[in-house]
């Protein structure tokens, strides 16, 4: 039941929230686009090691201590706690990504 109510998570995260106006609205912060290139490069790492630890917990395989703290905090929430936060990055660099098209023009 937690992992479907994470997949719910992901897709409200993806189809409801407008992170266009998020983003619109984010730029008054003036960033500049090597700044947001920075941060993209930010996000995405943290992505590659959310994308390391299987959805369901019982999966899971030791690679490192990042992916372990994540699986544990994923068993902890049953499953909906890693793939959760997994969504809220993924619309984090959707809305750096945004951002930097706008500036691009």
């Amino acid at each position: 039941e937690a992992m479907v109510m994470a997949r719910d998570f992901n897709t409200l995260c993806n189809n409801s929230l407008n992170t266009f106006e998020i983003a619109r609205h984010a730029n008054r912060l003036q960033h500049t686009p090597q700044e947001l290139a920075i941060i993209r490069r930010f996000i995405a790492g943290i992505m590659a090691i959310f994308d390391d630890v299987p959805e369901d917990p019982e999966d899971y395989v030791e690679k490192n201590s990042a992916t372990h703290a994540i699986n544990i905090f994923s068993m902890l929430t049953h499953g909906f706690g890693h793939n959760a936060l997994k969504s809220a990055w993924r619309v984090l660099g959707k809305i750096v990504d945004q951002q930097h098209a706008m500036l691009q023009g």
